[in-house]
């Protein structure tokens, strides 16, 4: 029977073991950078989009957005459900600062939100806002009808008013 040497046994099990305990070491702390990372990307994303919440029910929409669009930026390598949701409302609520701040392409925004979620709870908000749009931009082209016509009323009456004495004012 051949002689074992069980000290140069012990000792390879001992570098190998010690190697893959190297090895694992090294790749679960890289996972774990990984992984803080993207928790720091999301509570730096998650941050934006605070700050963003609070612009925009202070009415102060163009900078509601630039927030918004911070929060969108540092939430797209992050593939978490969590991060998606917040992506969703941060996505939301960028498009709704464009309409609130009467930006050209607002319009649009939230029509292409719509179409991209749909069925999603948060597409059914985006419509109900953009119904709320449509209505007030109706109203405020019949207000506008409203005002012009109020206005020649009023230049009609003070013509007629100027073309009166005060002499012709009988007191009562």
């Amino acid at each position: 029977m051949p002689k074992i040497k069980f000290k140069h046994l012990y000792k390879n099990d001992y570098e190998t073991s010690q190697s893959s305990f190297l090895t694992i070491f090294l790749l679960s702390s890289h996972a774990f950078t990984v992984l803080a990372q993207q928790t720091t990307v999301f509570t730096e994303a998650n941050l934006a989009y605070k700050r963003g919440m609070d612009f925009y029910e202070k009415g102060i929409y163009n900078i509601a957005q630039q927030e918004f669009y911070t929060a969108l930026t540092q939430l797209r390598p992050v593939p978490e459900p969590e991060a998606r949701l917040l992506r969703g409302k941060a996505e939301l609520f960028y498009a709704k600062s464009a309409v609130r701040a009467g930006q050209p392409n607002g319009e649009q925004l939230m029509l292409d939100y719509i179409r991209t979620y749909q069925p999603d709870p948060l597409a059914t908000q985006a419509s109900i806002e953009m119904g709320d749009y449509y209505s007030i931009k109706t109203n405020l082209i019949r207000l506008s009808s409203f005002i012009t016509l109020l206005s020649r009323a009023t230049s009609l009456l003070h013509n007629a008013m100027s073309c009166i004495s005060k002499k012709d004012i009988v007191p009562l």
